[in-house]
């Protein structure tokens, strides 16, 4: 362990003596912490010179005395010496092993960066607490200034963070949760429900062999007045090219006003959202005079086609109950991430009362067989050859499709690409078919089978069949017909001269 620390020591070292051009400026606390380090590496170097220089006299010792040449009494004197050596040295390795975890320590600050109260769609007053670690990499690269800024911010790292809210005792349900890591920079939102309802608390925070408290005191909540909304069913899938509804609930205190504005954040690019009371389009909800509940529905319309990546990927947004003059800020945030999701802490910055919904568009792969002719007409011997196309009527690629020609016995078919990689929706490709009889193969009709499936997803997709009949005919049958037509006209030539020859007599 010693020479491991040792090694450490000297990395240390070489760090120290970095050029200071490319040091950064530092405070005067900074510089102090800096002298106090080379300090303690200076004491350390000292006394590693001391411990090797007294085992270099106990091992000559030890040989002078194995010859005869010194007494038992003064080995045992250099030998007391080394220890007391050894003894210093370790305590300065204690003592700058305790100096760089002092600078780690104060290096390391945990701030609450925001704290939020508010109430939940379900009536519960909650508390958000954002914690953020604003460690300061100077003082890590006091410590060793040879470290690179990713083995620093893994010294910065603050693991097993524990959190309560407290106003004398603990008023936070769960009573303490636990950060199990923040890096340095890194911001995590913690979620607590007030078991009463409060002005200003406490946040308790103990991590490493730190215990601190940071005192919070509340903006006034401005959403108690209006109404509270919920789903039925918070989460839907929805085809692509249809509708997606939802049944809402809202309830609203007793004393508060009868209308209030609905807004939608968060959809999905290319949907568009719609409420509706009883079928009617609207953009407000009004309650009647007596009533505290009103039921609205919501319908999401989805494009025919979306991203391939947003497609059967489940899609947060929120529907809002909110003052008029609150359009402007929820335009804001909406024009702020475009078509990005919205993170639900910034919809609880917004004076309004939500829900949380969910879509997942689910997307369609449709496979059909464009074939011109159903019926072929070949002379015995000769090669079936028919251009065909598969078309993608779908509304999501459709991959690994394989085409298949199968004809009876006696019959060599192939289709040629036999494999496509990718069909988008609206593509269409062409396959080549080609079909050989066997030269025994005699004259008639041969029913063959075109079929084509593909994969979207897990999901099996599988083009309708479509059928081809070939009409095999022989020479023979060619030479007999001409031979009967002949034969008929001979005979309806002669029946003409008889009839004539009757008419003149």
């Amino acid at each position: 362990m010693r020479t491991t620390l040792f090694c450490a020591l000297l990395l240390v070292l070489a760090g120290a003596s970095s050029g200071p051009a490319a040091e950064p400026s530092l405070t005067r606390e900074q510089q102090l912490q800096r002298l106090r380090v080379q300090e303690r590496q200076l004491l350390l170097v000292q006394r590693r010179a001391l411990l090797e220089s007294h085992r270099r006299d106990l091992q000559a010792a030890q040989d002078l005395r194995d010859k005869g040449f010194l007494s038992n009494r003064k080995y045992q004197q250099l030998r007391h010496t080394f220890q007391e050596a050894q003894l210093n040295y370790d305590k300065a390795e204690i003592l700058l092993e305790e100096t760089k975890f002092e600078l780690l320590k104060n290096a390391i600050h945990l701030i609450v960066a925001e704290a939020r109260k508010y109430t939940s769609p379900e009536g519960r007053s909650m508390v958000d607490i954002v914690l953020e670690n604003q460690a300061e990499l100077h003082n890590v690269l006091l410590v060793n200034p040879a470290l690179s800024p990713e083995e620093a911010r893994t010294l910065l790292r603050v693991e097993n963070i524990y959190v309560s809210l407290m106003k004398g005792p603990i008023i936070g349900e769960p009573y303490e949760l636990r950060v199990s890591s923040l890096e340095m920079g890194e911001r995590q939102i913690l979620t607590f429900h007030l078991l009463q309802e409060v002005d200003d608390l406490v946040v308790s925070l103990h991590y490493l062999d730190v215990r601190e408290q940071q005192p919070i005191l509340f903006a006034r909540n401005t959403t108690r007045a209006l109404p509270a909304i919920a789903a039925a069913q918070a989460s839907q899938v929805g085809e692509l090219g249809q509708e997606a509804l939802y049944d809402l609930a809202l309830e609203r205190p007793a004393a508060a006003e009868q209308i209030f504005a609905l807004a939608l954040v968060g959809l999905p690019p290319r949907c568009e959202g719609t409420f509706a009371d009883q079928g009617v389009k609207v953009s407000q909800v009004k309650f009647a005079d007596q009533a505290t509940k009103a039921r609205l529905s919501l319908e999401i319309a989805l494009p025919a086609s979306l991203e391939p990546q947003l497609v059967g990927q489940p899609r947060a947004f929120f529907a809002l109950v909110t003052e008029p003059a609150e359009y402007a800020r929820i335009n804001a945030l909406q024009a702020q991430y475009g078509g990005q999701p919205i993170p639900e802490t910034e919809v609880r910055k917004l004076n309004a009362r939500y829900t949380r919904l969910e879509l997942t568009p689910k997307g369609m792969g449709r496979l059909d067989l464009l074939v011109d002719s159903h019926v072929l007409e070949l002379g015995v011997g000769e090669t079936a050859a028919l251009n065909i196309e598969i078309l993608n009527r779908g509304s999501v690629p459709v991959r690994a499709i394989r085409a298949l020609f199968l004809g009876p016995q006696g019959w060599e078919s192939t289709v040629a690409p036999d494999l496509i990689l990718l069909l988008n929706p609206g593509q269409r490709l062409s396959l080549h078919l080609l079909a050989q009889p066997a030269a025994k193969l005699g004259a008639g009709d041969h029913d063959f089978l075109i079929s084509a499936q593909g994969q979207v997803g897990e999901q099996h997709i599988e083009a309708p069949e479509e059928h081809l009949t070939v009409h095999l005919s022989t020479p023979t049958d060619w030479t007999f017909n001409l031979l009967l037509a002949g034969a008929l006209v001979v005979l309806v030539g002669a029946l003409g001269l008889v009839s004539l020859r009757l008419a003149r007599n």
